[in-house]
């Protein structure tokens, strides 16, 4: 598969699923590539930023950030377009990408956050993603101290 494009994220990630939904509605081919441990020596020499996804190109570019990625990746494959030929339509489509990027992720840290049992889940699922060798003690919440699993963009007002 060395003519394919490699994706570089995470399922918990939605801009990594986001892209990877983007290249099977294309048929582009690619390869799933998980971040961790195992992979983040490519990740590091191809990422401009910390964040996923990262599509690693068959020439061995680095492209970062879902809606370049994919406005990108549009340009090389324009067919099927996913921007609606109708300009009100196209608006709408937009706006709709735009919230979902911006205020969704809002919705996203709630619910993976907010309350113990999903701290715990979510924490133990990033543990496993990043550490896949470690045993359940080193991928304890305890373990990896309150920062670790207390997440982001929830707070007691929000719950």
């Amino acid at each position: 598969m060395a003519d394919a494009y490699r994706i570089i994220g995470a399922e918990m990630s939605p801009y990594s699923v986001k892209v990877r939904s983007y290249f099977r509605y294309k048929t582009i081919p690619y390869q799933w590539v998980l971040r961790n441990a195992a992979s983040q020596a490519e990740f590091e020499k191809h990422a401009r930023m910390p964040i996923i996804p990262l599509v690693v190109t068959p020439e061995g570019t680095g492209l970062q950030d879902s809606t370049p990625i994919i406005d990108a990746m549009e340009k090389l494959h324009p067919e099927p377009s996913i921007h609606p030929e109708d300009t009100v339509a196209n608006f709408i489509s937009v706006l709709v990408e735009e919230f979902g990027d911006e205020w969704g992720n809002k919705w996203m840290f709630h619910y993976r956050w907010a309350r113990d049992v999903d701290q715990i889940s979510s924490a133990g699922r990033i543990a496993r993603m990043r550490g896949p060798k470690a045993n359940e003690a080193e991928r304890s919440p305890a373990k990896s101290g309150p920062a670790w699993w207390t997440g982001s963009g929830s707070s007691a007002p929000t719950k």
